[in-house]
């Protein structure tokens, strides 16, 4: 039988809120989502429907798609608050991998990126004051954009400015679906996707693609090359921008510089 198309699925859910309960409509839909969205092809239909629509209901359940995304990527998902209530610690969701990873998501779908300090970083100190992750080595904080053509300067510059810098990362929507597709395929282990998180530029786009061409084209990767120089050269200008932040108001700089 064919699955229920989201707008009906949500209409017979209801609004969702952060509402406490175990059966209200928040509740109902992510049971859904774990007991029949378990196949990549229906997931990435549901979050279709969700694009270019920025009214609540949708917003709300495209978080909730991006989280239970996780669990096609075989991580164990807890899902987060739709709105920053008090008590609450305001992320969109947390995954977390049977080795300790713990990667924070935060869902951008505003096509304006502010160059305030990231929400992120807040968000991951209070879970580690709270203990329910250990510190930030075992952690990634990661916004996953829903506008992947929206320029990320604004964005990618806090995260640069950030001590924490190592630990976030940027990734469009699009790009986790490919990473997922080819998770499903075998071509991608747990541990790999590990390493692209951790590895590369604030933005993980660029390197997501370049892993996911690897991947297509089997035994040919130098097939690649071009994409490999760029993915490099990509690497090389971020560091150069880390170390200019980490050498600003330090009297000692790098051997060689004037």
């Amino acid at each position: 039988m064919d699955a229920l198309p989201l707008d009906e699925l949500l209409a017979l859910v209801g609004r969702l809120d952060d509402a406490p309960g175990d059966d209200t409509p928040r509740e109902r839909f992510r049971r859904f989502l774990r007991e029949r969205v378990t196949g990549l092809n229906l997931l990435r239909r549901y979050i279709g429907d969700c694009a270019g629509k920025s009214d609540e209901q949708h917003v709300r359940a495209l978080q909730d798609l991006v989280v239970h995304l996780g669990r096609l990527l075989a991580f164990e998902v807890e899902f987060g608050p739709y709105r920053g209530l008090p008590g609450m610690i305001g992320h969109s969701g947390l995954w977390r991998s049977p080795s300790g990873l713990r990667v924070v998501l935060e869902l951008k779908t505003s096509e304006t990126y502010t160059s305030q300090r990231p929400s992120l970083t807040h968000a991951i100190e209070e879970l580690i004051s709270t203990g329910e992750i250990l510190g930030w080595p075992e952690v990634v904080g990661l916004y996953v954009v829903g506008h992947p053509d929206v320029p990320l300067s604004h964005l990618e510059k806090t995260i640069l400015e950030e001590k924490q810098a190592h630990a976030l990362r940027i990734v469009s929507i699009d790009s986790l679906l490919r990473l997922a597709q080819a998770a499903r395929h075998r071509a991608l282990t747990h541990q790999q996707l590990h390493t692209i998180l951790r590895a590369g530029t604030p933005s993980l786009d660029g390197l997501s693609e370049l892993v996911c061409c690897l991947t297509e084209r089997g035994l040919a990767p130098w097939g690649c090359a071009t994409e490999i120089g760029d993915a490099i050269e990509s690497i090389l200008d971020w560091l150069a921008q880390l170390l200019g932040v980490e050498n600003e108001g330090h009297p000692c700089q790098r051997p060689g510089s004037k």
